[in-house]
């Protein structure tokens, strides 16, 4: 305990309670006072402890009564504590190379190959963890360094993702790069058929824009009836084939063929069964062989085949598949690859039921442009 002598004024200040030196300070603009109290009470206490002025008026004259200081604790709010930082870890760099490029042994950092491929450190951390591009160590600390050699991966990465390439199909292009094209070839299918909903929803909004949105146009045909369904689809058949036999066709007929089969087989893809596809498939390759359209014909052809090997339909329609495959390839000029399915063709007529179907498959063979009867 230590004694601080005040005048008058100021111990009758302190008998109306003002009591501390927080307390002082707020009451008096005057710093005298204030900063004498302050200085005496640092010259005894401790971090941590506060001052607190007492009046003892049994202590000397009335005049001259001494004010005791005590020196209290104070009670802690809350401990404190002091956050452990991570370590960054010191790298030995390269000679010649700034830090920000190069780590240990000419490693890269994660920031330093996203700015040389053009990615965020986002991307490669997110990379990191679906297995898309794995660093090649990650030290004690967690950091990432990925081998010079892994910055043509990213700026494929980035430059696949650039054109919206799914993750997965990125992952195939890296794993497989002979799978790239047929890859980028389905992308592309996928961003044009994007491109038409877009210009679809462009023209709608041209017409809202006009015509107001109480006529709105309407998005969706009405279904039709299975059994009328049905019917269509065999008669756009029947058409076909009737245009097929025809001798004298016009260029307009000739048309009509084509989008009467595709419009046959479209209908029977809606309510028929496999064999009623498959079959449908095959006109079309049959009305493009007719006009030496080798590629569509092709196309069609191993739809058949593919169709009859996904639902195990054999006799008939897979014998006619390989016919089918013959022909569009004796249009396309490939006598090798003509002899080898009608071989396949002559296989697969072993084992058709009925011996008619067996002998329209070995007459429509022989048929075959360019090439002669060799069974």
């Amino acid at each position: 305990m230590v004694q601080a002598w005040f005048g008058r004024e100021e111990r009758d200040d302190m008998q109306w309670g003002l009591v501390g030196a927080e307390e002082d300070r707020r009451r008096s603009s005057t710093l005298s006072q204030r900063h004498r109290l302050q200085r005496f009470v640092a010259g005894v206490g401790r971090v941590g402890r506060r001052a607190r002025a007492v009046h003892r008026p049994d202590v000397g004259s009335a005049q001259s009564a001494p004010i005791i200081v005590e020196a209290h604790a104070l009670t802690p709010r809350r401990q404190r504590t002091t956050r452990r930082l991570r370590p960054v870890p010191r790298l030995a760099l390269a000679a010649g190379k700034p830090p920000n490029v190069c780590g240990v042994d000419g490693l890269l950092s994660v920031g330093a190959l996203a700015r040389q491929a053009g990615l965020t450190a986002k991307a490669l951390r997110h990379y990191d963890r679906i297995g898309l591009l794995r660093p090649d160590l990650v030290d004690a600390a967690g950091y990432r360094w990925y081998q010079p050699t892994q910055l043509a991966a990213a700026r494929r990465i980035a430059l696949l993702r650039g054109v919206d390439v799914p993750i997965d199909d990125v992952r195939r292009c890296l794993d497989d790069p002979d799978a790239v094209e047929a890859v980028l070839t389905s992308h592309r299918r996928r961003l044009e058929a994007r491109l038409t909903r877009v210009q679809r929803d462009l023209h709608t909004l041209d017409h809202l824009i006009t015509d107001g949105w109480e006529r709105p146009m309407p998005t969706t045909a009405e279904p039709m009836q299975a059994e009328d369904e049905r019917r269509l689809a065999a008669s756009l058949f029947n058409r076909t084939w009737t245009l097929l036999e025809k001798e004298d066709r016009s260029r307009d007929e000739d048309d009509a063929m084509i989008h009467m089969a595709h419009a046959s087989a479209h209908h029977w893809r809606q309510i028929g069964t496999p064999q009623n596809v498959a079959r449908g498939e095959w006109q079309c390759s049959r009305v493009y062989a007719v006009l030496r359209r080798a590629e569509p014909c092709l196309h069609h052809a191993q739809r058949v085949l593919d169709i009859c090997q996904e639902n195990d339909l054999r006799d008939f329609d897979l014998a006619f598949a390989y016919e089918a495959l013959a022909r569009g390839h004796a249009v396309a000029g490939d006598a090798e690859q003509a002899r080898a399915y009608t071989e396949q063709a002559l296989a697969a007529a072993e084992d058709i039921a009925e011996a008619d179907d067996r002998e329209l498959l070995l007459t429509d063979l022989e048929t075959i442009p360019g090439q002669t009867r060799f069974w």
